[in-house]
């Protein structure tokens, strides 16, 4: 098959764009990449040849995955990154909390039961592919994770997805969106960029923490007398992507997950074309009048 061809001519110089002739991944390279959560920052490495990849992120579920009152499901968001051969991805996993402190990669802590001294349970972390550096202003692709349950009858809310979901009870967390976190009730905290918020202390029932997120889900409040009513589960967090990108809310049990999958688009070679100098004929000498001549 004939490549396509483009000149571009910048300066003087003519630049031949070979669309399709681009080297393409062959023997030795691995097609796809799964990530579980390990608790720490993964990496990576884009082969040679690549310049785009397939991504799909899933986040935690939030604490108390077991019985009727459960921490909500985390989210997933399936997109496609331009990447460049060579550069490193950054691959966070969020995981499921086992106790009051929040989910790798984001999760809100749980609030305590002061009367009886127990716990509720905190928020999943979200799992996200950070490229060009490791902030969270680097984030390209980000799946929500669940809220947790209170340690009464209430559930944690679902991760995005695009936007979280709250948590259940009258004074659940609120759900994190595309522009801010989830809003708490009572002495429950506000999710953040990245956070959910902590779930608040109550006399022996208390709030669930936050999912984190593009932001967070909210943590929800304690109830301030021996009354499941007054408290409710950790909001959702919500996940992110850029255009294209396929969102699921509430899909993933247990820790979160991440697949990287190379895709066949071939990278463009770029040659550079001498340009041709031609010179210009040198110009006629300019015919030299003659007076006539009268002979008689």
């Amino acid at each position: 098959m004939m490549a396509r061809v483009r000149l571009l001519v910048v300066g003087g110089i003519a630049t031949v764009a070979l669309l399709g002739l681009g080297p393409v991944p062959g023997h030795g390279v691995a097609t796809s990449v799964t990530f579980d959560y390990t608790g720490a920052t993964q990496s990576y490495l884009v082969p040679a040849g690549v310049c785009a990849v397939e991504a799909d992120v899933f986040g935690a579920q939030g604490g108390e995955s077991g019985g009727q009152f459960h921490g909500g499901l985390g989210g997933e968001a399936k997109s496609t990154i331009a990447v460049t051969p060579g550069e490193t991805l950054g691959v966070y996993v969020g995981g499921q909390p086992v106790d009051a402190t929040g989910g790798f990669n984001g999760g809100g802590d749980a609030g305590h039961g002061t009367g009886n001294q127990s716990v509720a349970a905190a928020g999943g972390g979200a799992s996200d592919i950070r490229q060009g550096g490791s902030s969270l202003g680097d984030r390209v692709v980000v799946a929500g994770g669940g809220g947790g349950r209170s340690n009464g009858g209430n559930s944690g809310g679902d991760g995005g997805g695009l936007n979280g979901v709250a948590g259940s009870g009258p004074e659940s967390g609120g759900g994190g969106s595309q522009t801010a976190g989830g809003v708490a009730p009572g002495d429950g905290t506000n999710g953040a960029l990245g956070v959910g918020g902590a779930g608040g202390n109550g006399v022996n029932i208390a709030g669930g923490g936050g999912g984190g997120g593009w932001y967070g889900g909210g943590g929800a409040a304690g109830a301030p007398v021996d009354n499941a009513d007054a408290s409710g589960g950790g909001g959702g967090g919500s996940g992110y992507g850029p255009a294209g990108t396929t969102f699921t809310t509430g899909t993933r049990t247990g820790d979160g997950q991440v697949t990287i999958s190379v895709l066949p688009t071939p990278c463009p070679t770029t040659t550079t074309v001498a340009p041709t100098t031609t010179t210009p004929a040198a110009a006629a000498a300019p015919a030299v009048a003659t007076k006539p001549t009268f002979t008689g």
